[in-house]
């Protein structure tokens, strides 16, 4: 299965169901920068090897080569996902027969495959059949998901999992909580200009983050729960957006727009979104 850049993000954030991230870039990237908790299987030597290449270091309880902060055990019937820089030639050594520490094989057999690795590799994970799914990025670069999309993901630190919002639309709207909400390291890191505070019976985010600059509050004092009646406040919420997609298309920094995130929910937070026509049903469905 092929997914973007919004759901390798989530897959970051340890959402439900995901068990391993495999970088399958060569080591100089991966040590440059890379998905913290990510592991690094790069190419093998030679294209001639790689149809037998050992999957016990993968699922090993201690990969031997992961050159990642933390090493973890992976747990079956979870989706495995892989990334690689899309386009790119793999950038291996040619020396045959020997091995350079990052890789080791059953056998030497020649092939004339002449997919790329993630590809192969990934051949091998769905025919070993431990995960319940395997992924690939696919359709959008990983440079652009490190450079432009999710640049506070990529470090070479490992950092806490579940710590940045939850990502709907990409580049644009997040959906986190008022532990997030209070954090102005993930604030300003992830360039957040607007919060709608959503959470009814919490500590109000504008009396919160009273010392912050630059950020535009709207406090929406809807019960969470499943008899509350939102219809009162979705104009609100939708001409609160629309006016953030204006001061955003204004924005005289495109490589910084202006992004909101919004505290629980999520009903309202997609009915609005078709509410100002700016997305579809297939992306906004009702709620």
């Amino acid at each position: 299965k092929y997914i973007g850049c919004k759901q390798l993000y989530n897959s970051c954030l340890g959402a439900n169901g995901y068990g391993m991230l495999i970088d399958c870039r060569n080591e100089n990237d991966f040590k440059q920068a890379h998905i913290p908790g990510s592991i690094n299987i790069p190419s093998p030597p030679s294209p001639l090897y790689r149809k037998q290449f050992d999957l016990s270091q993968i699922f090993a309880s201690e990969p031997s080569n992961t050159r990642s902060p933390k090493s973890f055990k992976f747990r079956r019937g979870k989706i495995i996902v892989l990334y690689a820089d899309e386009g790119n030639p793999d950038l291996v050594d040619f020396r045959d027969g020997e091995s350079n520490g990052s890789w080791r094989c059953l056998q030497y057999v020649p092939t004339s495959d002449p997919r790329p690795w993630i590809e192969v590799l990934a051949d091998l994970l769905v025919e070993d059949a431990q995960a319940a799914a395997v992924n690939i990025l696919r359709g959008e670069s990983f440079e652009d998901f490190k450079l432009q999309h999710y640049p506070w993901v990529m470090t070479i630190n490992e950092l806490p999992r579940c710590r940045f919002p939850n990502d709907i639309v990409p580049g644009f709207l997040y959906l986190g909580n008022y532990q997030q909400a209070l954090q102005d390291d993930i604030m300003k890191e992830m360039g957040i200009t607007h919060i709608i505070n959503a959470a009814y019976g919490v500590e109000s985010c504008v009396d919160a983050l009273a010392g912050s600059h630059g950020i535009t509050y709207l406090n929406v004092y809807a019960e969470d729960h499943e008899n509350q009646d939102l219809l009162p406040y979705f104009d609100e919420v939708a001409d609160f957006l629309e006016a953030a997609l204006l001061q955003r298309e204004m924005n005289a920094n495109p490589e910084r727009p202006d992004r909101i995130v919004m505290k629980r929910l999520s009903a309202m937070q997609m009915r609005s979104l078709k509410l100002i026509n700016t997305m579809g049903n297939d992306v906004a469905p009702d709620s």
